[in-house]
C-alpha cells in the first residue's frame, strides 16, 4: 500500500480462524495530516499470525455521500468481537464541499478541514461475519453537547465491552471556544446495550485538562482475583515492550499489504466480562501523553487506572507504558516520529503483544514519508 498512509490498527480473530487487521489508510496525495479528516477509510486486511505479515483484503466503510453524518470520512477503528457479533467502533465525518485534489493547498486552515473536523463524531457498525456485510447507522452512537467539554466534536472511542452487552466508552473530546475549538479532553459514557443509547457519564472531563493533555485511551478491565468470569490482565510496571534501560524492544520489518506488523487475537483486549463499578475489579488505561510532564517522555504512553472508569489516578508501579524509543530485533536502535493508537492484545487474559500507529518521521507527521502499524512483543510478565 504504498500510495496510501495508514494508521489505526486494531485486529480480531475471525470465523476462519485467521487475523483480521482493521486499519485507516487515506491517499499519499493528501498531506498525512489532516488528509485523513476527509479523506480516510476503514480497511481489511488478514493474516495467519496475530504478528502478520497482512495483506489488504477490501475497504470495509468507505465513503458513501455527504447526506450521511459519516460519509466523507472514516478513521479510528476499534473491532471487538461479542458473541456472534463483531462490534467495528469509528469516528466519522462529513462535510458539504468538493474533495481536495493534489496540489491544491489542502491543510489545516482549508474550509474542507474545518468543517470535517467539526462534524467528527463515534460512530458502531455491526455485522455476523468479520467479512461482512456492515450495518452502518444513520446516526452516530456519541454526539456532541452544546456548551458542555465535548460541544466541539466526540473521537477516538475506546470501548469495553462487558459480557452482558454493556459498554463503558472513553472517549476524545473537544469543546467550542468562541468560533474555534479547545485542547483535547477525554470523556466517558455507557450503554447498557452496544446498541445504545450511550450517556455521558461526567460533566467534567474525566482526566482534569489541566493537568492531563492526553490523546488515544486505550482501556481494558482487570477482574478482581477468584472473578472466575472476568478476562483481561494487567500491564507490568515496565513499559510495555521495554527493555531494562527503556526502550522500546521490537521485530523489524514491514509487512505486504497493510502494516509493518500488526494484529491482535480478536478484539478480546477490549472487552471485560463483568461490570468495574462494585465489582472489585478495576479498569485500565493507556494512553499518549502529549507533553511528556506524566511519564518522562512527550508522546510516550502513560498508564492509570480507575475502579468504575471516572476518578483516574497514574499507575502507583510505574506510569510510564511505552517508549517512542525502540530497538529493533537486529540490535539498531531509533525514535519514532509518531507512536499512536495503543491497542493490547490479550491471550489468556495477559497481554502480550502492543500494536501502534507509527511513522519515519524525525519529528512526527510533518517529515514523515511512511507510516504503518507495528507490533511490539510484551515478555510474560506483560512488560
Amino acid at each position: 500500500m504504498d500510495d496510501y498512509w495508514v494508521w489505526c490498527g486494531s485486529c480480531v480473530k475471525g470465523e476462519d480462524g485467521r487475523f483480521h487487521l482493521f486499519a485507516s489508510r487515506w491517499p499519499k496525495s493528501l498531506p498525512m495530516h489532516p488528509g485523513w479528516i476527509v479523506a480516510s477509510e476503514i480497511v481489511r486486511a488478514s493474516a495467519d499470525r496475530p504478528d502478520g505479515p497482512y495483506a489488504f483484503e477490501e475497504v470495509v466503510l468507505p465513503a458513501r455521500g455527504a447526506e450521511y453524518w459519516d460519509g466523507r470520512s472514516t478513521h479510528n477503528p476499534h473491532i471487538v468481537k461479542h458473541g456472534d457479533t463483531y462490534l467495528l467502533f469509528y469516528m466519522g465525518s462529513t462535510h458539504p464541499l468538493g474533495d481536495p485534489e493534489p496540489g491544491d493547498g489542502f491543510g489545516l486552515s482549508d474550509p474542507r478541514c474545518i468543517v470535517g473536523r467539526a462534524n467528527k463524531r463515534i460512530g458502531l457498525a455491526t455485522a455476523n461475519s468479520v467479512f461482512g456485510p456492515w450495518t452502518r447507522a444513520d446516526e452516530p452512537i456519541l454526539q456532541t453537547r452544546p456548551g458542555r467539554f465535548d460541544s466541539f466534536l466526540t473521537s477516538n472511542p475506546a470501548p469495553v465491552v462487558h459480557e452482558d452487552g454493556s459498554v463503558l466508552l472513553i472517549y476524545k473530546a473537544r469543546q467550542y471556544e468562541g468560533n474555534t475549538h479547545g485542547r483535547m479532553t477525554i470523556g466517558a459514557a455507557q450503554a447498557e446495550h452496544y446498541l445504545g443509547p450511550y450517556r455521558v457519564l461526567s460533566e467534567e472531563p474525566v482526566f482534569p485538562p489541566d493537568r492531563f493533555h492526553l490523546e488515544d485511551p486505550f482501556v481494558w478491565y482487570v477482574p478482581a482475583v477468584g472473578d472466575a468470569n472476568g478476562e483481561g490482565g494487567a500491564v507490568g510496571g515496565r513499559g510495555n515492550g521495554e527493555s531494562d534501560d527503556g526502550r522500546s524492544e521490537v521485530r523489524r520489518g514491514r509487512d505486504e499489504g497493510e502494516a509493518d506488523e500488526g494484529g491482535s487475537d480478536g478484539g478480546e483486549s477490549s472487552r471485560g466480562s463483568d461490570r468495574g463499578r462494585g465489582r472489585g475489579g478495576w479498569y485500565e488505561l493507556i494512553a499518549k501523553d502529549m507533553d511528556g510532564n506524566l511519564c518522562g517522555e512527550k508522546y510516550g504512553g502513560v498508564r492509570a487506572r480507575s475502579a468504575d472508569g471516572l476518578t483516574w489516578t497514574l499507575c502507583e508501579d510505574g506510569p510510564k507504558a511505552y517508549s517512542r524509543h525502540i530497538r529493533w530485533d537486529d540490535g539498531t536502535e531509533q525514535v519514532l516520529g509518531n507512536m499512536e493508537r495503543p491497542f493490547l492484545l490479550f491471550q489468556d487474559g495477559k497481554p502480550t503483544h502492543l500494536f501502534a500507529a507509527v511513522s519515519d518521521g524525525a519529528t512526527g507527521f510533518t517529515d514523515a514519508t511512511g507510516t504503518w502499524n507495528q507490533v511490539f512483543p510484551l515478555d510474560s510478565a506483560g512488560k
